[in-house]
């Protein structure tokens, strides 16, 4: 899919590199949703985040998008990752800042 990495993406390129990302975190904030009853705002900001890309996609290389929408990924994992040790921290009785 891959093959021309530093030309423009075409439709289908761009559409499988940003619609796979949009698919798997619509699933996890819907999945957090019916589970938890909570949205994800880290999950929301980044779905806004991928569709902001759809119309800049056309006009980036392939590599410089899956870069682009694995740095949207990769921010949902780290801010999921500090809410998480929040969450522990605070059922724990201990303040965020406390060792």
């Amino acid at each position: 899919m891959l093959h021309h990495l530093l030309g423009h993406a075409d439709l289908k390129t761009a559409a499988a590199l940003i619609g796979g990302p949009f698919l798997f975190m619509l699933g996890g904030l819907l999945f957090k949703k019916a589970v938890f009853r909570l949205w994800s705002p880290s999950r929301g900001a980044r779905l806004v985040g991928l569709a902001a890309l759809a119309p800049l996609s056309l006009s980036m290389s392939p590599l410089v998008l899956s870069v682009a929408t694995t740095a949207v990924l990769a921010g949902v994992a780290a801010f999921e990752s500090l809410a998480m040790r929040r969450r522990e921290s605070l059922s724990h009785g201990k303040r965020v800042s406390d060792p």
